[in-house]
């Protein structure tokens, strides 16, 4: 999905950009919007699931949408925020799909109302699926605040002053849900997960021999999600990214590099800005997951109190009632979305 965002900026900067100069503006808004919706309507459906892939799918659906909103600014700087966001967003969930993938060889089930308490002595994956929450709220030290940094920085500078806390909302969720997965799968805490249609939906193990997790596994799970963490020690990589997204924008010197091979000089590296604020934003989303996930698995106890985690979880009928999961929703939204998007965009031209 991120090499899907990377080829919509490539092959606008490229080709579009000229032509579509005059609509910067209301490409902007357009896409901010759709930032927007994404992003809300993956989290919802991303606390919605107890199907553990469904769960991460999701998640990728909503923090696509943060990461569009760093295409959709337009500029180099939120465009270098959503490069290194991409890139580390997807070493971290692609960890946290194999601890997934664990979860099914060891337990033989991947729905989370259906392993309550059974992951208690798996403590390496529960260890990763932490770090994964982690990571994914955008907390120091992942990657992810360093593309948040950007993208927000550069949303509050272009009067967008909402993008911010619109990454508040999506990393709280979606580390939520992993979390709640984590409090009830690998610890055993409160009450099963309510068990809905989309949860009976469950997969066939596809590896022998339950009761070991290969060690390949294991040791490919931790190699992605702290590779996540990594990124943030190569010294100067926020200007990096910046530098080499403003070379990214300049059509004519692309074509020149491309087509006739010319060796250009890079632009000066720009200064860093301090990470002191987005540190605060991504902490706020990190203490609002753990209440959320916390909340959850601690309804019983509390009653009325929490009732509201009730409805995140199983309230979204209609939204359930839209996308089972299936494949053939997958396309018909994809094929919807695509639709209104190019009508928008038809409509801004006319």
């Amino acid at each position: 999905m991120e090499l899907g965002g990377y080829a919509v900026a490539r092959i606008y900067w490229t080709v579009f950009h000229g032509a579509m100069a005059p609509h910067t503006e209301a490409l902007r808004d357009v896409f901010l919007v759709s930032a927007a919706v994404t992003s809300l309507l993956g989290g919802f459906m991303c606390y919605a699931q107890h199907h553990l892939k469904r769960v991460l799918a999701f998640s990728t659906i909503s923090h696509m949408g943060l990461m569009l909103a760093g295409i959709g600014l337009s500029t180099p700087k939120a465009l270098g925020g959503f490069m290194l966001y991409a890139v580390s967003h997807g070493v971290i969930k692609g960890g946290l799909f194999l601890c997934a993938g664990i979860v099914l060889h060891r337990l033989q089930k991947i729905g989370e109302d259906h392993l309550h308490g059974r992951g208690r002595k798996m403590q390496p994956t529960a260890a990763l699926f932490v770090l994964g929450a982690w990571g994914l709220a955008g907390c120091w030290p992942f990657g992810t605040l360093l593309g948040e940094s950007m993208i927000s920085d550069d949303a509050i500078a272009n009067h967008q002053v909402w993008v911010p806390y619109l990454f508040i909302f999506v990393e709280a969720i979606t580390a939520a849900a992993v979390l709640r997965i984590f409090f009830r799968v690998f610890l055993g805490w409160g009450e099963p997960a309510p068990t809905d249609e989309a949860s009976k939906v469950e997969e066939r193990p596809e590896t022998k021999e339950p009761q070991h997790t290969p060690m390949m596994m294991l040791i490919t799970a931790a190699a992605l999600i702290l590779l996540g963490v990594t990124i943030t020690t190569v010294p100067g990589i926020r200007a990096l990214a910046e530098v080499n997204a403003e070379r990214f924008t300049d059509q004519p010197t692309y074509a020149q590099e491309v087509l006739e091979n010319a060796q250009l000089a890079a632009p000066p590296p720009k200064a860093e800005d301090t990470l002191e604020f987005s540190i605060v934003r991504t902490g706020i989303a990190g203490v609002l997951a753990l209440v959320l996930a916390l909340a959850s698995v601690s309804r019983k106890r509390f009653g009325r109190a929490l009732a509201f985690t009730r409805r995140l979880e199983l309230g979204n009928a209609l939204l359930r009632s839209l996308h089972s999961g299936h494949a053939g929703d997958y396309v018909a939204w994809l094929s919807a979305g695509t639709a209104v998007l190019g009508g928008s965009l038809m409509w801004l031209l006319r």
